[in-house]
Formats: C-alpha cells, structure tokens, sequence
C-alpha cells in the first residue's frame, strides 16, 4: 500500500524560499560541491531547519519550578546547524556572516507565521520567483547569438563591400581607366652626328 507524502505547509516552503534565495548555498549545489546529488541535500537542509522549529519541545514549566523542554531554537542555533551542514555535506566554509542574516531571516519568517502572518512566506515567495526569472533570462541571454549590433556599427564583411564598390565608382568616373601609375617607358634617342662624323653625347630629357 502506497503513502502519499503530504504537501508542504507554508511554514517549510518559507524556509525553502529563504534557502534558495541564499548565495553560498546555490554555488554550492550549481557545482556540485556536495556530489551528483547537492540539489537534495539542499531539499533535506530545509527539511531539517523547517522540523527544528516543528518538532521543538514546547517550554513548560512544573509546579516545582522545573523547567522542562526547550522551546524553539534561536538564531544561533540555526547559524550553527547551517554551518555545520555546509562544512559536512558541501566542505564549504561559510565565512561572509551571510549565514547569520539568513538564520535571521528563518527566525524572522517563525515569528509572523506563528502570528498568522502568511503574507511573509508570499513575500518571500515572491523574491524567489523573481530571482529564478531573472537567472533564467540571463542564462539564455548568455546562449543567445550575438546578432544585434549598436547603431552606426558595421560588420567586416559589410565594410568590405562599401570599399569595393567605393574603388568601383571610381574607376566609372575616371571612364574605367585605372589612376594607379603605370610604368612608362623611356624615349629612345636617335644618335646626332657631326661634320667631322663623331657622334654626340646628348642629355636625357626627364
């Protein structure tokens, strides 16, 4: 007999969104830093912030004064557990405080969902669909064919035809003669002789 896993409550798909949206950690899984299978252990990140807050003991106090359970974790404590994932799972050490706003933002997104604030996970679901759009369109614009020019430009291959037709119409104008300076060659001169029948020495004309 099959189970069917339930959906999500808004609670675990905040923390998902939050994860998401958290840079280290999508490096991490776009390289593969965690193995083949980094994008599930990402699933399972979540899943394990999520229940750190669901499965909590609740804080009661005996009439003996005794305190019993500890309530719900603190930021630290999720600072700590993200740490500690990313140096086990993805051997990556997190050292930009980003982790800390992120445990931040988790204890932040507990505290209006408990008010009944849904509105927090939509704002944050919001943001992650924003930022899965926009990688998408950058990644085909990175794929995309560089096919559109700036005005004015021109490619080789365009200016190449303007300079032949430019040494075309010029030989039009010039009747089809070309103006390149052809060799001339030079004047043969006759010899002059004199009464006596000697030749002359005569000078070239330049």
């Amino acid at each position: 007999m099959s189970t069917t896993t339930p959906p999500p409550t808004p609670w675990e798909l905040g923390v998902s969104y939050i994860l998401h949206l958290w840079p280290a950690l999508t490096v991490a899984v776009e390289a593969q830093w965690g193995g083949p299978n980094s994008s599930d252990k990402r699933d399972w990140l979540c899943g394990t912030i999520a229940d750190m807050f669901t499965d909590a003991a609740p804080v009661n106090e005996l009439p003996d004064g005794t305190v019993i359970g500890g309530g719900e974790p603190d930021e630290v404590d999720v600072e700590e557990t993200l740490l500690q994932v990313m140096q086990d799972e993805f051997e990556v050490g997190v050292d930009d405080d980003s982790s800390l706003e992120v445990a931040r933002d988790i204890c932040s997104l507990r505290e209006k969902y408990l008010q009944g604030n849904l509105g927090a996970v939509e704002a944050w679901r919001t943001r992650y669909e924003n930022r899965r759009r926009g990688a998408t369109t950058q990644a085909a614009i990175s794929r995309a064919p560089r096919v559109v020019e700036k005005d004015g430009d021109e490619t080789d291959e365009e200016l190449d035809d303007e300079d032949d037709d430019d040494e075309e119409d010029s030989d039009e104008e010039m009747g089809g003669v070309s103006t390149t300076p052809a060799a001339v060659p030079r004047e043969r001169l006759e010899p002059v002789i004199d009464d006596d029948g000697f030749e002359l020495v005569q000078k070239r004309r330049r």
